[in-house]
């Protein structure tokens, strides 16, 4: 920043970057460039894990949802889909939502092995032949790669993203964007236009419903 607090550029292992605008949606993992702003801490991680199995006759033709109250992982998405590599139909299953703030998980650690047990017992209780099939081929067809994997999803405590705007010493805007929880794709194209609107002067209704003191 500049004396007037303006952005003048930012820093990067390639050097300074500088422009007229820029947007900044740094995910659950650049905490550190939000320091300063008032986004500063309001982004963390909520973790999801997911498997698959292979879509076997009687085959699912939609996607459903299961809740079972006292659980390790109460909800579970199962989604109908076909494998990216081989054009198997498969089914999808992701779960174990859980607060991880701005750390991430060991992936060795007795917690995360408990989701992933938990997970797995869900397809063996409800597509018993499906998972049998899945476990007789390996750890590849269950998990993609071969291994267990996650994501962390950015959230914020009140389930709406944030929307931070700061002048540029080149007259334009730094915008702050993130935190959609798992409605992102479907806000997409709602934050791009207020981003838009943003950069030309325009109001936006995310501008307000999404400003990090609202």
């Amino acid at each position: 920043r500049n004396a007037q607090g303006e952005i003048t550029h930012l820093e990067s292992q390639q050097g300074k970057l500088e422009a007229h605008h820029f947007v900044l949606s740094p995910g659950t993992t650049g905490s550190a460039l939000l320091r300063g702003t008032g986004c500063e801490n309001l982004v963390h991680g909520v973790l999801g894990i997911w498997l698959q199995i292979p879509n076997l006759e009687p085959q699912m033709r939609h996607s459903i949802k299961i809740h079972r109250d006292g659980h390790k992982v109460e909800d579970i998405n199962i989604t109908v889909a076909k494998d990216g590599e081989t054009g198997e139909d498969i089914l999808v299953f992701g779960g174990a939502y859980g607060y991880v703030g701005l750390d991430r998980p060991a992936p060795d650690s007795a917690e995360l092995r408990a989701l992933y047990d938990e997970l797995e017992e869900v397809a063996r209780i409800y597509f018993p032949a499906g998972y049998a099939a899945a476990k007789q081929r390996g750890p590849q067809a269950m998990y993609p790669g071969g291994h267990r994997k996650l994501c962390v999803r950015p959230f914020t405590p009140t389930g709406l993203g944030v929307f931070e705007r700061a002048p540029t010493a080149a007259g334009g805007q730094l915008v702050i964007t993130g935190g959609n929880n798992t409605g992102g794709f479907a806000q997409a194209p709602a934050v791009a236009r207020a981003i838009l609107r943003a950069f030309a002067g325009e109001h936006d209704p995310i501008h307000v419903l999404f400003h990090p003191d609202r």
